[in-house]
């Protein structure tokens, strides 16, 4: 085992992967704060918070009061130390703002910018938005394109993406589950 192994890099991906959030976002929140990582570390946190809001999610993992409470002040903390690391990001933009449209229903200007996003190409992300809640047949494409990057789901932001795929996918629906049912 090398000392990259021992990372709370490491331990937050294997926490994630176990589908552990609270322990994965506590790894996360020590990678970020002591170590060099990549967006995707802030992207993965983030979205362990961004899940944290939704009732089934809260009651699937049992999630203590304390912790749900103090989600949003981490999202918003760890996206905020996000932008100042890596500057523009069409991704951290869009899940900085996901959660106010889909849950608080705020940000009208969020379904437009998802639109922008998606034709920037920089990344996939907002398709799933875009062709799952708008509707929008043009973004199958990049939602099939997304489906099969997050499909292993080794993080929660890949488990995230996946729900809204599986259940909300009108055309997408002859994609197969990774465990081979419909």
């Amino acid at each position: 085992m090398d000392s990259s192994d021992d990372s709370h890099l490491a331990r937050a991906r294997d926490l994630d992967a176990l589908d552990s959030p609270v322990a994965a976002a506590w790894a996360y929140e020590l990678a970020i704060g002591h170590e060099p990582v990549d967006v995707e570390a802030f992207l993965d946190v983030a979205v362990i918070y961004i899940a944290a809001a939704e009732y089934g999610y809260q009651s699937a993992h049992a999630l203590p009061e304390p912790y749900i409470r103090g989600t949003w002040e981490g999202l918003t903390r760890v996206l905020g130390v996000a932008r100042d690391r890596f500057g523009h990001c069409d991704e951290i933009s869009f899940w900085a703002r996901f959660l106010q449209r889909s849950v608080l229903d705020e940000d009208d200007q969020f379904d437009d910018d998802c639109r922008l996003w998606l034709r920037r190409r920089e990344s996939l992300v907002p398709s799933f938005y875009v062709y799952t809640c708008l509707r929008e047949p043009s973004a199958e494409a990049d939602a099939r394109l997304l489906f099969e990057q997050v499909r292993a789901g080794r993080t929660t932001r890949d488990r995230f993406i996946l729900s809204y795929l599986r259940s909300n996918l009108f055309g997408l629906s002859d994609l197969p589950c990774e465990d081979g049912d419909r």
